[in-house]
């Protein structure tokens, strides 16, 4: 499963984001987006993300590992 999307950051900069989810693995999925800066003060920002399935701790305590990559202009 995938999809995109468009982000707006509280300056005005906007993001074009795409991510891939495996459905196969409700409620924990894991996956990845990729986001690129395409208007505003977000042009030439770049970034690759993947996160992992959730971690259940006793008392209501979730843990999701990240792991992100970001390029500046």
């Amino acid at each position: 499963m995938g999809g995109h999307c468009a982000y707006s950051n509280p300056n005005g900069g906007k993001f074009a984001v795409s991510f891939v989810a495996d459905p196969h693995l409700k409620p924990e999925w894991d996956g990845s987006f990729e986001m690129s800066g395409i208007e505003g003060n977000a042009v030439g920002w770049k970034a690759s993300c993947k996160w992992g399935k959730t971690v259940d701790f006793s008392g209501e305590r979730y843990v999701q590992r990240w792991s992100c990559t970001a390029e500046k202009p």
